[in-house]
């Protein structure tokens, strides 16, 4: 799943990895790098944030 930097990431319970889909999933933070999102692409940075 690619990401931009900036863009809001959240929790997805139910596969139990980060997105940055909202639908059902809860805020975490933002990524603070943009993520291309290929095969290998299994690693992201994102600024967590404990009160939104």
């Amino acid at each position: 799943q690619a990401w931009t930097a900036g863009a809001k990431i959240y929790w997805d319970d139910t596969n139990k990895r980060t997105t940055n889909v909202a639908t059902s999933n809860t805020l975490i933070g933002v990524a603070t790098e943009a993520v291309a999102g290929g095969a290998g692409d299994t690693i992201g940075r994102v600024r967590l944030n404990g009160s939104f």
